[in-house]
C-alpha cells in the first residue's frame, strides 16, 4: 500500500466527498427528484461546476469527412448553451491533437489553454 501524506490523503477524502455528492445528485435528477430544469444543461452546469470547468459539452466528430461540430454545449463565461462562435461544421484539421485522441481512445484534459499555444497554436487559436 502506498504512503500518503496528510495533506494528499484530506484532498483525497474531499473529492470522493464530492464525487458522492455528485452522483447522489445524478441520482435524484434521473429519478424525478428535480429542482431545476429538466434538460442537459442542468448537467452540463453541475459539470462544469464539479470540474471548474470553463465549458463543457458533446463534440460530433466526422473523422471521414474531416469535420467536428457541437451538439450541444454550455459556457460559463456567457452563461449560455446557445451563444457561441463555432460554425455548424469546423475543419479537423484546426485540431489534430483531438483526432489523435479519437484514434487512440485517449482523453484529452487542458488545464490551461496558454500550455498549448506553442506545440498545437491552431487548436490554441480554435480555443480563444
Amino acid at each position: 500500500m502506498e504512503y500518503m501524506d496528510n495533506e494528499r490523503a484530506n484532498e483525497d477524502l474531499l473529492f470522493r466527498k464530492e464525487v458522492m455528492r455528485q452522483f447522489e445528485y445524478f441520482y435524484q435528477y434521473m429519478h424525478g427528484d428535480r429542482k431545476e430544469p429538466d434538460d442537459a444543461e442542468t448537467i452540463f452546469k453541475r459539470s462544469i461546476d464539479f470540474f471548474d470547468a470553463d465549458w463543457i459539452g458533446l463534440i460530433d466528430f466526422d473523422l471521414e469527412v474531416g469535420a467536428w461540430s457541437t451538439r450541444c454545449f454550455y459556457n460559463k463565461r456567457t452563461g449560455s448553451s446557445t451563444e457561441t462562435l463555432i460554425e455548424d461544421a469546423e475543419s479537423a484539421e484546426q485540431a489534430k491533437r483531438w483526432v489523435q485522441a479519437i484514434r487512440g481512445g485517449k482523453p484529452i484534459v487542458i488545464e490551461d489553454i496558454e500550455d498549448i499555444r506553442e506545440e498545437a497554436p491552431e487548436e490554441y487559436a480554435m480555443y480563444k
